[in-house]
């Protein structure tokens, strides 16, 4: 039986039904596991309490487990445990993305650097490691300018700002708030960056065999400012940009040293050309899985999965359509108590995916993405259609918070 761990995951454990279609044997390590949604968590074969933030501590785990219970894969889904999975995959030598890569590719700043020396348009920006050095970085680059965690994730802590006062906020905010759950903390240091005025895209791909396949682009919208929240999205976004942001993509996968696995690439695209905004070495967070499955037929999870564990993916579309996802946040603080549907969601016919998370829970308006409450998406034959649709679709819903 062919043997498949997880280090940390989301918490509906993507994949977790392939795994056991496939008859293989599933373990996760966890420093949580209530995290998990129940029944996908009783799915699990075994679950193993370990540091996760730990690289060390995960790495020693692996090889010792590995020894006694023989492993053919170990991988992660979630951007704040890549490192320690790709690093436990290395010592054992099952197939992984190159540890050194992640690391690089999750800390923004050395990503920043290596833009830099190869030439490849991104923000200009600087590394502060006080409050002082962020105030004299951003005079530097002058305001407005950006405040951003070098590892963060979903946005937290990422804030635009106009002056002394702002960043002074925003710094204390962040410091006083970097603890990212499961015993992660956030680093100390923070870039201070160039505010960039354009649209907002994301490039997938996967790596495999010395071979980088591009999924698609997908358009990323934002609400919030002066934070950076997703709240939409849609894939494929097709447009004369795509001949300058693909090859722009793949050259900075190619300088981080990313040869193996998923990776999620957001750029800027400005009146001057696409500049790198970050690069994820992981699958797309959020709807964009559900919406490169159901604009194309590709179930991603399904392929990350293949490839780590020595099979090849499958990447020929089996559709062509567009999906366009809305990321549903609450408008008010409370607790959400219901949804009025005024027509039933999931019967109509271009419904392919609606749920809502966190009834009778504590609900606010959102700071980052990790406060949305649900996803909808749709589909059409245009990118038009579908937008069009999913704003015809959203203005049924009514969420009740008290």
């Amino acid at each position: 039986m062919k043997h498949i761990l997880f280090v940390e995951s989301r918490e509906y454990l993507p994949g977790i039904e392939f795994c056991k279609q496939q008859n293989w044997k599933v373990t996760l390590l966890t420093t949580t596991p209530e995290f998990y949604q129940k029944e996908k968590l009783a799915m699990v074969d075994d679950v193993f309490m370990v540091e996760t933030y730990d690289e060390q501590k995960v790495v020693e785990f692996v090889r010792q487990y590995h020894a006694r219970q023989h492993l053919d894969a170990v991988l992660s889904f979630s951007d704040l445990y890549v490192i320690p999975a790709t690093a436990a995959a290395k010592a054992i030598g099952v197939p992984t993305m190159d540890p050194e890569a992640t690391k690089r590719a999750r800390n923004k700043w050395i990503t920043r650097e290596l833009c830099k020396q190869h030439g490849i348009a991104s923000p200009s920006f600087y590394n502060a490691a006080s409050l002082q050095q962020a105030l004299e970085a951003a005079e530097e680059i002058g305001y407005p300018c950006i405040i951003k965690p070098i590892d963060g994730a979903s946005s937290l802590g990422v804030k635009c700002v106009y002056n002394p006062q702002e960043l002074e906020r925003a710094y204390a905010d962040y410091m006083e708030n970097r603890h990212l759950g499961k015993g992660l903390y956030g680093s100390e240091r923070l870039l201070i960056e160039e505010y960039i005025e354009g649209e907002l895209f994301s490039v997938e791909t996967l790596t495999c065999n010395g071979a980088t396949h591009v999924l698609g682009i997908t358009d990323r919208q934002l609400i919030g400012f002066p934070g950076f929240i997703e709240s939409a999205g849609a894939f494929p976004i097709v447009g004369q940009h795509q001949d300058s942001s693909i090859p722009l993509v793949l050259r900075c996968l190619q300088v981080l040293g990313i040869d193996f696995g998923a990776a999620h690439t957001e750029i800027v695209l400005t009146a001057k050309g696409p500049l790198i905004i970050e690069v994820n070495p992981r699958m797309g967070g959020g709807p964009v899985h559900d919406l490169i499955y159901y604009a194309t037929g590709i179930d991603l999870v399904k392929e990350i999965i293949k490839i780590h564990m020595g099979m090849p993916p499958e990447l020929q579309p089996v559709h062509s359509k567009v999906a366009a996802a809305k990321i549903l946040y609450a408008t008010v603080n409370g607790t959400l108590r219901s949804i009025k549907q005024h027509q039933p969601i999931l019967e109509q016919m271009d419904v392919k995916h609606f749920k809502v998370s966190k009834i009778g829970q504590q609900v606010k308006v959102p700071e980052s993405n990790f406060d949305s409450i649900g996803t909808l998406v749709v589909v059409g034959d245009t990118e038009s259609a579908a937008r069009s649709r999913l704003e015809l679709i959203e203005q049924q819903l009514e969420f009740i918070v008290e």
